[in-house]
């Protein structure tokens, strides 16, 4: 496994790699950040996501949620695709509450988008945007692929052999999110127990 794709790969041990939704909120307990992207059912506690995918029931969404760090929540989407920034903003809400948060789908929708008090202050398309800025020293050195289209815009096929590829991409993405909260996502928490929510009916939204 290559360094720079450690996290895309540890995504792909649990299956989540072709469609990923992650919202992380600061001062915003578990059940309530659930509850804030939709769901309307507590089904459960999975020990891990693998067992988590016994509460799912078609057609609804099923939520893996729970404490990340002493201050923040994680609601990890495990089927269908949360609305990246608007659930950001959201989840933000007021009195110096924060959110970030990371999805991508089958099709594209590559974002990485984080609010403070119910506004947005960063929204990124990391695979298209190479805005130098974005997320300041956060993101500094990492590689994203759409750095590497604003750099060389007129690269020839061969020229591009070395640009960052998905999985590079996305594990940067998740490496900013880890150091906005504290602590990035890997195995411990990933294999813990946490609390299974249902958004009832198909929820579609990229």
């Amino acid at each position: 496994m290559d360094d720079d794709t450690y996290l895309h790969a540890l995504l792909d041990r649990y299956g989540l790699t072709p469609q990923f939704s992650a919202v992380w909120s600061k001062g915003v307990s578990p059940q309530a950040a659930a509850h804030a992207l939709g769901a309307g059912t507590h089904v459960g506690v999975a020990e891990g996501v693998m067992s988590a995918w016994s509460h799912l029931e078609e057609p609804h969404t099923l939520l893996f949620a729970g404490p990340f760090t002493a201050d923040w929540s994680l609601v990890l989407r495990l089927n269908g695709v949360i609305a990246v920034t608007e659930s950001a903003v959201a989840l933000s809400g007021t009195g110096g509450r924060e959110a970030v948060a990371v999805g991508w789908h089958i099709g594209g929708g590559e974002r990485l988008s984080y609010a403070r008090d119910g506004v947005l202050a960063e929204d990124w398309q990391f695979m298209m945007d190479g805005v130098p800025d974005r997320f300041g020293d956060l993101a500094g050195g990492l590689p994203f692929l759409g750095r590497d289209i604003e750099a060389n815009p007129d690269a020839e096929p061969e020229e591009m052999d070395d640009w960052a590829g998905i999985g590079q991409s996305y594990t940067s993405a998740l490496i900013v999110a880890g150091r906005i909260v504290g602590r990035e996502l890997g195995p411990g928490w990933l294999d813990a127990p946490q609390a299974c929510y249902l958004i009832p009916g198909t929820w579609y939204r990229g």
